[in-house]
């Protein structure tokens, strides 16, 4: 038997270690997936609590977002007009 951390009820649940194994594999997969796109700082030691439930998490990295009403200006525009670039 293995424990998991439920958060939302902050208590540890014994499960059998098949089921131990393929949830602590589905959690890496999607934090190292999250970590990649640099949306996770997790630190190492406290990888136990990962639960996938990012929208709750304190180590949830918000990217930078800009406003579509924001203009944008670019030494390649004269202007304060959006420009994309190919």
């Amino acid at each position: 038997m293995a424990k998991i951390f439920d958060k939302p009820c902050n208590k540890w649940i014994e499960v059998p270690s098949e089921t131990y194994a393929e949830y602590m594999k589905y959690c890496n997969t999607h934090r190292k997936r999250m970590q990649a796109h640099s949306l996770c700082r997790c630190p190492k030691a406290l990888w136990w609590q990962c639960d996938t439930v990012c929208a709750d998490c304190v180590h949830r990295n918000d990217p930078e977002s800009v406003s579509l009403d924001e203009q944008v200006t670019s030494e390649l525009c004269d202007e304060k007009i959006l420009c994309w670039t190919s």
